[in-house]
């Protein structure tokens, strides 16, 4: 018999939904550990890496799931998932098949089942697990960037130089790096909205939103690297100041994961 008394969680979701949420702890958590926060009404997985230089937020609402049951006793059931067990898990799994999972042994356990597999697996003490703290940041800038900018900057300014530049204005969006011998730089092209860039044929390129000052900041060449394998290939909302953190917002797989990326500035001097 279930006791009542206990939070109770069982929800069923595609496979290939679960592997694209379980990505991101897996890519930069210590020891691929994360806590899955089930609301009412949705799930936040938030991730970051050793060092506090990039966090990953993810949302994914209740409607999302094919079925979603969480009834917790305060405003949220809390759950240290073991991330990298559970992809190697989902590996068996066809990524049309739907996962049922459910909340066992006083929380301490969740249950997984899919085709012919029957899966316990141990949760870790989410009080033991890294969890992001993101400040509320007012920015200068903000715009619109095809994820096709982040990827050319890692393969050509990323080749040469642990750091990526980024330098914004109203008209001019700029990445560079410096590497002991050689100089990279893309000028990046600026349209005038979304829709512009959605007809160029090549869309690698931006679109200002709000530029209140111009701003600039360095970034490390491998979490920009990231970007490319957190985001899909669309525009991404992009946020910027002076020497702050660099926001990106996103929704991935198929639209299903509200994605918030944060990338922490490189301070050091040249």
């Amino acid at each position: 018999m279930i006791d009542s008394e206990l939070p109770q969680m069982k929800a069923k979701i595609s496979a290939e939904l679960l592997k694209a949420i379980v990505e991101p702890p897996v890519e930069i958590s210590p020891d691929s550990l994360t806590n899955f926060r089930w609301r009412e009404d949705k799930l936040y997985v938030n991730s970051v890496d050793g060092a506090n230089a990039i966090m990953v937020r993810q949302k994914i609402p209740a409607t999302e799931f094919e079925e979603y049951d969480v009834r917790p006793k305060g405003d949220e059931i809390v759950f240290g998932m073991p991330c990298g067990t559970l992809e190697n898990l989902l590996r068996a799994a066809n990524p049309r098949q739907d996962v049922q999972l459910e909340l066992t042994d006083e929380g301490h356990r969740m249950d997984i089942e899919f085709a012919d597999v029957d899966y316990s697996l141990a949760g870790v003490d989410p009080e033991q697990v890294k969890e992001p703290m993101i400040p509320e940041l007012e920015y200068e800038l903000e715009s619109k960037v095809h994820s096709s900018v982040f990827t050319r900057a890692y393969q050509v300014v990323g080749m040469i130089s642990e750091t990526v530049n980024i330098s914004v204005s109203e008209d001019e969006f700029v990445i560079s790096g410096r590497g002991d011998t050689d100089v990279a730089k893309i000028n990046v092209d600026i349209e005038e909205s979304v829709d512009e860039i959605q007809e160029r044929e090549e869309k690698r390129a931006a679109t200002i939103l709000r530029c209140t000052s111009a701003a600039q900041a360095r970034y490390g060449s491998q979490f920009i690297q990231y970007l490319n394998k957190f985001t899909p290939p669309k525009c991404l909302t992009t946020r910027l100041s002076e020497d702050y953190p660099l926001q990106v917002e996103t929704k991935r797989a198929n639209s299903r994961i509200k994605t918030d990326i944060t990338i922490a500035p490189r301070m050091d001097s040249e």
